[in-house]
C-alpha cells in the first residue's frame, strides 16, 4: 500500500535525497517526519529558510490527492529498499532517494544513450542505428527524452521492439515541452518506463538536468556519447559515468564538425571508441558473429582455463564471470563484498591469470 506521507515528502522540492536519509534516520517513518515540530529538524542543522519552505509546502499538500492522482496515472514510488529500485544506480555517490514510475519494470541491462540536441544527419543516423542494434539484442536503452539524440534514441529502441527507459527532468504529470511528438507516450505505450525523482508537478527547470544526467548514467553499465559539441550536458553524463566507475563509449566525428568536437575529445581522454553496435553488445558478453552468405554464422566456443584451486569467494567472483564479462560494482552486488575487497580479489585473480581486464572495471574470465 502507498504511504502517502511518504509520497508527500517525495513532492516537496524543499528536501534532497541526502536531507531525507538523515531525516529517516532520525524519524523512521514519513509520518513522524511530516507531523515533527520545527525544533527537531533544527537540531539537524538544517536552515530555517528551507524549514520555512518545508512548512509552507505541508499547510497546502494533500498527500491523499497526491495518491489518488498517481493511481489515475499509473504511477508508483519507489525507494532504495524496493527490489525495483536498479541496483547499479543504489552504488552511485548520490542515489536518489525516491523515483517516480511510470510504465513498466526497469531493465538491468542498460547502455544510456545521450548526445546534442544540435544533431546532425550523421549523429541522427548513428544514434538510431546504436539504439536500434543494441535494443534488438535485449539491451535497454537508457536516455533523457530531449530533442535531438535522446529522442532518437528512444525512437530507435521502440521500432527494434526494445525496452527503453526515460529519466525525466521534471515531474510526470509536469508538461515537458521538449517532448513535442510525445515520445513519452509511445515509450509507455511500447512497454517501456519514465522514471524522474522529481514531484509529480515539478516543472522541467535547467538545474535539474545534471541531477537527472546522473540517474542516466547511474543505473546503466555503458554510457554511450554520440554526438556533442563543447560545451555539452551529454559530457556531464559522461563524467557522471566515469565518477560512478561506468566505462564510457564515444562515436568519433569528423575532425572539423562542431557537434563531434566533445565526442573526440573523450575519445582522446580515453574513451572507447564505439564505430558498431557490436563493440557494446560484446561488453555484455552478447556475441554477433559476422556473416559472409547466407549461411549462418558457427559459434565460437570459448574455452576457459582449468580453475586452480581457489579460496570460495574467489570461486564465487569465476562463476559469475563464467558466461559473462562484468564490472566490478556488480560483482559487489552479486557477491555481497565491498569495493575495497572485490579491487584485491580481482587483482589476485588477475595475476593468477585466472581473469583479465578488459578495460576499466570490467572483467572477464579467462
Amino acid at each position: 500500500m502507498t504511504d502517502p506521507f511518504l509520497v508527500a515528502l517525495a513532492n516537496c522540492p524543499v528536501f534532497g535525497s541526502r536531507t531525507l536519509e538523515k531525516l529517516f534516520a532520525k524519524f523512521g517513518t514519513a509520518q513522524a517526519i511530516w507531523a515533527a515540530p520545527e525544533h527537531e529538524f533544527l537540531e539537524l542543522g538544517i536552515p530555517e529558510s528551507r524549514l520555512a519552505g518545508f512548512f509552507t509546502f505541508r499547510q497546502a499538500a494533500r498527500p491523499d490527492v497526491y495518491v489518488k492522482s498517481m493511481e489515475q496515472h499509473g504511477i508508483r514510488l519507489i525507494t532504495k529498499d524496493d527490489t525495483e529500485y536498479p541496483a547499479l544506480l543504489k552504488t552511485i555517490y548520490d542515489p536518489p532517494f525516491a523515483l517516480f514510475i511510470q510504465g513498466e519494470l526497469m531493465r538491468e541491462q542498460c547502455v544510456s544513450i545521450v548526445g546534442s540536441r544540435n544533431l546532425s544527419e550523421y549523429g541522427k543516423k548513428t544514434a538510431r542505428t546504436f539504439a536500434y542494434g543494441l535494443a534488438a539484442h535485449g539491451v535497454s536503452i537508457v536516455s533523457g527524452l530531449a530533442l535531438g539524440i535522446d529522442t532518437i534514441a528512444h525512437k530507435g529502441a521502440i521500432e527494434a521492439k526494445g525496452h527503453t527507459t526515460a529519466v525525466l527532468g521534471g515531474g510526470l504529470l509536469a508538461h515537458n515541452s521538449m517532448d513535442k511528438e510525445n515520445i513519452a507516450e509511445k515509450i509507455i505505450e511500447t512497454g517501456g518506463t519514465l522514471v524522474t525523482e522529481y514531484g509529480l508537478h515539478s516543472p522541467f527547470l535547467r538545474f535539474h538536468f545534471p541531477m537527472r544526467n546522473r540517474i542516466i548514467a547511474g543505473m546503466s553499465r555503458i554510457t554511450l556519447v554520440v554526438e556533442a559539441g563543447l560545451p555539452s550536458g551529454s559530457l556531464l553524463t559522461a563524467h557522471a559515468a566515469i565518477n560512478a566507475g561506468r566505462e564510457v563509449f564515444a562515436v568519433p566525428g569528423p575532425i572539423d564538425s562542431l557537434t563531434s568536437a566533445g565526442t573526440n575529445n573523450l575519445i582522446k581522454d580515453g574513451a572507447f571508441v564505439a564505430t558498431s553496435p557490436d563493440d557494446l553488445l560484446l561488453a555484455f558478453g552478447i556475441a554477433t558473429p559476422r556473416k559472409t552468405d547466407g549461411a549462418p554464422a558457427p559459434q565460437p566456443v570459448a574455452l576457459k582455463k582449468p580453475l586452480p584451486e581457489l579460496i570460495p569467494f574467489h570461486r564465487s567472483i569465476c562463476a559469475y564471470l563464467e558466461h559473462s564479462s562484468l564490472f566490478a560494482d556488480e560483482l559487489c552486488l552479486k557477491t555481497g563484498s565491498t569495493a575495497s575487497d572485490m579491487s584485491r580479489a580481482l587483482l589476485e585473480l588477475e595475476l593468477m591469470g585466472v581473469v583479465r581486464s578488459l578495460g576499466g572495471t570490467r572483467y572477464e574470465r579467462v
